[in-house]
């Protein structure tokens, strides 16, 4: 079940908080975001919409997702899926490991051996992305994975026989990335941070203190180790808005009980 509760705060804007309690997958949280700007908030500019988040992981995944679905750029304060491949072929490539499924990604994309793998290893960086959304959502993405590998002048036959070919190189390689320290450019973003970027910005509730936007979407994560400090990056999150918020309770029954106080406090 899914519960709905309007709160208006002022003659400017609103609150929407939305209970899910079956909440398991960032289609969700898609669809209910996105058919929540072009229907409810289609005057907003991408340029005024936050979506914030408690774990970069689920950030990660649902931007990506957010990105190919939607056709839409954004502008995050962590890295992104693209960004950690191609970090990870690079640090590959450097330190000559795994050489033999590098370079046959690179013949793969029709490129000569050794030129321009900076460019190959962007293109395969993106194939890697979309290739993660299709194995969790096949029927929404395998005509866009096929689209990129025929732009990258292979096939989605031989790009899915380079993966299953190389299954345990291509599985190594996604758990040394998974575990790899990102922070340097969590740091580089936010320095570089502006808000008028024109696009919709994505971010963890901490990264972005100090920022307002006019439409936040705010998510809550079922999750049980949050810390004594999860109220205030919640109230955080809440005093972020300028105008509109909608609270996305992806399905934490323990904060279901506590939002509606907090709430209360910024109306």
């Amino acid at each position: 079940q899914s519960g709905e509760i309007q709160f208006e705060r002022n003659q400017q804007g609103y609150i929407n908080y939305m209970f899910l309690s079956n909440a398991n997958s960032v289609s969700t949280l898609y669809t209910i975001i996105h058919e929540n700007i072009i229907n409810k908030n289609s005057t907003v500019s991408p340029n005024d919409i936050t979506i914030l988040g408690y774990t970069i992981n689920l950030l990660k995944k649902f931007e990506a997702y957010y990105r190919y679905m939607s056709n839409e750029k954004t502008k995050t304060m962590f890295e992104t899926w693209e960004m950690t491949y191609k970090l990870g072929l690079d640090k590959s490539n450097k330190n000559n490991t795994n050489q033999e499924w590098i370079h046959k990604g690179i013949e793969l994309l029709k490129r000569e051996k050794d030129k321009k793998t900076d460019r190959a290893f962007e293109q395969l960086a993106r194939l890697f992305t979309i290739y993660q959304l299709y194995l969790e959502y096949q029927d929404k993405f395998k005509e866009k994975l096929s689209w990129y590998c025929e732009q990258y002048k292979c096939t989605l036959a031989t790009f899915l026989k380079h993966i299953e070919t190389y299954k345990d190189e291509f599985e190594s390689f996604l758990k040394e990335i998974n575990s790899g320290d990102y922070e340097f450019i969590r740091k580089n973003k936010k320095i570089h941070f502006r808000m008028n970027s024109g696009t919709i910005k994505i971010a963890t509730i901490n990264s972005f203190k100090g920022w307002e936007s006019e439409l936040i979407f705010l998510i809550l994560e079922k999750k049980n180790d949050f810390n004594n400090s999860f109220d205030e990056l919640i109230y955080t999150g809440i005093t972020r808005s300028r105008s509109n918020l909608v609270i996305i309770n992806f399905g934490n029954e323990e904060y279901d009980k506590k939002m509606k106080p907090l709430i209360d406090k910024v109306k």
